[in-house]
């Protein structure tokens, strides 16, 4: 999510909707989450993380049938970069 207000408002639809949903969770300065559980009752996590070096990794997690879940650090999916990204993988060149 963009901004801690951006989680804000995500409740507020969710209310709105009369969709379940778990307050929002601070967790520090530089990050915040909320819940939402889908139809089906898996729960989705919504979170603001600023960007900053620690961040700016990407940490994917796989479920392969019949093998445990499995971490990977390269996007799978083409998807927006953020300015940090960008300058980030400037900086590695």
């Amino acid at each position: 999510m963009a901004s801690r207000q951006a989680l804000a408002d995500l409740a507020a639809n969710c209310d709105r909707l009369a969709i379940g949903h778990g307050p929002i969770q601070d967790r520090g300065p530089n990050e915040a989450a909320v819940d939402v559980p889908d139809p089906d009752g898996t729960v989705l996590r919504f979170i603001l993380e600023r960007e900053n070096e620690e961040t700016l990794r990407f940490t994917g997690l796989s479920f392969d049938t019949g093998m445990p879940p499995a971490f990977y650090d390269t996007p799978r999916l083409p998807g927006p970069e953020s300015a940090g990204q960008a300058a980030h993988r400037e900086r590695l060149r």
